[in-house]
């Protein structure tokens, strides 16, 4: 192994070193673009604060700026010094250079100390003996295309500031900061029309007395090493720009060729994709990487955010993600990944227009928190399942995300387990296999706490028992034929929970010999609960049982879970007829009548007893199909 100190040569060094000979500085496509920012408290204000702070203080003679990380492809003393670390930096000072140059303008001929700032910024390659030869080169050159014409130009003695009015990106972002270091110079009374002798004396300060450490490695591999060392092995860095990174290690620039600028552009497009996609929390690049190993490549074990870097520098990994030997296609298959994420976090198969993933926008009303089904999609969809098979296992996964829900879970706890179903997923294990085999094994397990939960719903869990009701409500519908009325339900004013027996007890409400602790615990009941829109709910709130009987609130009521409470003058068609039947007969229930006008616990407890069977067939398919007993038990 070489020793760390074969790696990298580290020199302190002036300012002023960077900026005098033929050192030129080249900052390759998988750099950032520049984006310091100008605002109070942007980095380019902290920057020029700092340094005035160091210049004006009695106590500090040198200011340290900090590192920079620079490699060479070959040892020609010409070539460029490729930036790794320190770029933002070193074009701030390029634009500081320029601001400083063009405040000591004149109309005359111009200050021998004008002509010093030109040397900075650009210099003469003097190896050729007649001075006809010599070319004049940039000192800093950058990857973006219009960002290097904005320093081109502002590097020229022609420079117009007020001919750039139509820039982005980058290039704006460079303009401004150029303005910006203007401004806080002449505010400082810098320039020809103040003391010249103050400005000199600054930019004296900042070439001679501010310091970085100069830190040049052999090649591009070794100076990633000493970026991610000196970065605490990337704990406090971007993930994705570590991922970037090793894209280019293993080639030079001109091997990579134009591979390069097209791995940037499209690195480019798909962090501005990400930032497009719906609920744009979920898929942060960081993320969304750690979603597309997961689905495409992990085979076991976990793969948390801040073990990605390690786990893709291992030499096996690196060979199957092709990340070095083919580092476009790898860039490429990224973005197709981005449209399928995009469609899954859309509630969309694959690429068509058709939300079909109903079950998982409606899982998202009570479970926002929960990405880990993500994965698990993206894997499904490389073995290309038919679109009934896709959503089976939607439906699937939303049973897990409630199972977890109700019984107070993390996803994490099966964490674990996630690259083992994702290779299984992506791998074609038929999905009524999968589902079997792992999703509702892991449902099974916590079938005793889901009863316990059902029966002591918290009353400030309200969108999980609105969901609940909302589930029995589409797959009674489903199940009996009878079309299913679809409601935004997850937006205000939509729909209503209502408590049969009311939560603010009336005497008339009160079943005789019937305690307020006895009603407390009744009212919170899952059998107490049903669903409403908003005008019924409004119409029936707080009113006596029979006072809505009599009214028939239940009855009128646009869902189908509600009407059951009072099944006295419900019609269908033949079909949904036939279905309505068929619920009554499969789930036992028949028309509640009131005890002497009163709701009781017998009657609130046989409701609740038929939520537990609807949601045992939710759970584990049809009853009598399967010839199963009922898992979810009753009272």
């Amino acid at each position: 192994m070489e020793k760390i100190e074969n790696l990298f040569h580290a020199e302190t060094v002036k300012l002023l070193k960077l900026f005098t000979g033929n050192h030129k500085f080249l900052v390759p496509d998988f750099q950032r673009e520049y984006d310091w920012g100008t605002g109070k408290s942007g980095e380019v204000t902290t920057f020029l604060e700092d340094i005035m702070d160091a210049k004006n203080s009695d106590y500090i003679d040198t200011y340290y700026l900090g590192p920079i990380i620079t490699y060479q492809e070959n040892e020609d003393s010409n070539s460029p010094h490729i930036l790794i670390d320190g770029q933002q930096r070193f074009t701030t000072l390029i634009l500081v250079l320029c601001a400083m140059r063009d405040l000591l303008k004149t109309d005359e001929e111009k200050d021998p100390e004008y002509k010093d700032f030109k040397d900075y910024i650009l210099f003469e390659d003097k190896s050729s003996a007649r001075r006809a030869d010599r070319e004049v080169h940039q000192r800093l050159n950058l990857s973006n295309r219009d960002a290097q014409l904005f320093i081109d130009n502002l590097s020229s003695d022609s420079f117009d500031e007020g001919e750039y009015e139509n820039l982005e990106g980058a290039a704006l972002k460079l303009e401004k900061a150029y303005s910006h270091c203007l401004k806080y110079l002449k505010a400082n009374d810098f320039g020809i029309a103040s003391d010249v002798n103050e400005a000199l004396d600054y930019m004296n300060f900042l070439l001679d007395n501010v310091g970085i450490t100069w830190i040049t490695a052999k090649n591009l591999d070794q100076a990633l090493i000493v970026f991610e060392r000196m970065n605490d092995r990337g704990k406090d860095l971007s993930i994705s720009d570590l991922i970037k990174y090793n894209l280019f290690t293993g080639k030079t620039i001109e091997e990579l060729g134009e591979a390069s600028a097209e791995i940037n552009t499209r690195w480019t497009t798909i962090t501005k994709n990400l930032g497009k996609i719906e609920r744009s929390k979920y898929p942060k690049m960081d993320r969304f990487l750690r979603f597309y190993f997961l689905a495409k490549y992990k085979d076991k074990g976990k793969l948390n955010t801040s073990e990605i870097v390690n786990w893709v520098k291992d030499p096996k990994i690196q060979t199957k993600i092709k990340i070095k030997s083919a580092p476009l296609k790898f860039v490429k298959d990224l973005e197709k990944n981005i449209e399928l994420l995009k469609n899954i976090t859309e509630a969309k198969l694959y690429s068509d227009n058709e939300v079909t993933i109903d079950s998982l926008v409606r899982k998202r009303s009570f479970a926002s928190d929960v990405k880990q089904h993500i994965p698990l999609l993206m894997a499904a969809s490389y073995a290309k399942p038919s679109k009934e098979e896709y959503e089976k296992l939607c439906n699937a996964i939303e049973n897990l995300s409630l199972a977890i829900k109700l019984t107070k879970g993390q996803w994490n706890t099966i964490e674990e387990k996630l690259a083992e179903w994702c290779k299984q997923l992506r791998t074609g294990i038929p999905i009524d296999e999968f589902i079997e085999k792992y999703i509702n094994r892991e449902i099974l397990d916590r079938v005793d706490e889901m009863s316990f939960a059902m029966k002591n719903l918290e009353s400030h869990n309200r969108s999980l028992r609105k969901y609940l009701l909302l589930r029995m409500e589409v797959h009674l519908r489903n199940r009996a034929q009878i079309p299913v009325e679809w409601y935004d339900w997850s937006k205000d004013g939509v729909l209503e929970e209502e408590h049969i027996l009311p939560r603010n007890f009336l005497d008339e409400s009160i079943p005789p010999n019937t305690s307020q602790d006895d009603l407390l615990n009744l009212v919170w009941r899952f059998g107490n609960l049903t669903i409403l829109t908003p005008k019924p709910n409004g119409e029936g709130s707080n009113k006596p049982v029979k006072a809505k009987y009599d009214q028939k609130i239940f009855s009128k009521s646009v869902y189908y879970l509600t009407n059951l409470i009072q099944n006295d003058s419900i019609e269908y068609e033949s079909e949904s007829k036939k279905g309505h039947n068929r619920i009554l007969r499969d789930f036992e229930i028949t028309p509640i009548e009131l005890t002497k006008g009163y709701w009781t616990e017998e009657q609130i407890l046989l409701r609740e007893n038929t939520y537990y069977k609807i949601f045992d067939e939710i759970f584990f398919g049809k009853i009598k199909e399967t010839n199963r007993k009922q898992i979810i038990k009753p009272i």
